[in-house]
């Protein structure tokens, strides 16, 4: 893919408790196909209040995109999804490219792009 001066943001899902030792691999994983591609990553966030032991969705201490915990964390989904999005629009100002599905996020088409 020519990705060169193009804007992705990536959200995935993962269980800190059942894998704690690949937790949100994922992202990384496609963070660094991305980049080697040309584009620049937006939507970073924090890993604080996660529990685990390894992660190649980490530049540093943040993820390299959103990370949504279900099964441990599902109480704080919403709302770290709604202020994501809102991220996003802000430094892409909509001309971005968004990976994995999310189903029936009030603010994500079915696509899981967050539209303003």
């Amino acid at each position: 893919m020519k990705l060169k001066g193009k804007k992705v943001a990536i959200f995935g899902l993962g269980d800190q408790i059942r894998y704690p030792e690949n937790f949100a691999d994922g992202i990384g994983l496609l963070a660094e196909v991305f980049e080697g591609d040309g584009a620049t990553l937006v939507g970073f966030t924090s890993s604080e209040g996660y529990t685990f032991e390894r992660s190649k969705g980490l530049r540093g201490e943040q993820w390299c995109g959103l990370v949504v915990d279900l099964d441990n964390q599902s109480e704080q989904a919403e709302k770290k999804i709604k202020a994501w999005c809102q991220q996003v629009k802000k430094s892409s100002r909509n001309d971005f490219i968004s990976l994995y599905k999310i189903v029936t996020l009030s603010d994500t088409n079915s696509d899981g792009i967050c539209y303003g």
